[in-house]
């Protein structure tokens, strides 16, 4: 095994996470974005997502259960 395939090995996952992490806030900004314009009581998208990049981990998931218990009855308030 070389050093390159050594240090793939080891950064991959932490690469990976990261995409994963960045992308996660983009799409949350965007998505609070789309609610504010539409009216919906929500946290601002630069709130959001910072909670979603700095800690993934527990503000996604909840980002998530909020989206779908809440946010969407109130951007549809007849379902």
């Amino acid at each position: 095994m070389n050093l390159f395939s050594g240090l793939i090995s080891l950064f991959l996952p932490a690469i990976i996470a990261g995409v994963i992490v960045i992308g996660s806030a983009i799409w949350v900004h965007k998505d609070v974005k789309r609610y504010k314009a539409a009216g919906v009581n929500i946290m601002g998208p630069g709130g959001w997502s910072i909670l979603v990049f700095l800690l993934w981990l527990p503000f996604f998931p909840i980002y998530l259960i909020l989206k779908f218990a809440k946010y969407d009855k109130q951007l549809r308030p007849g379902v």
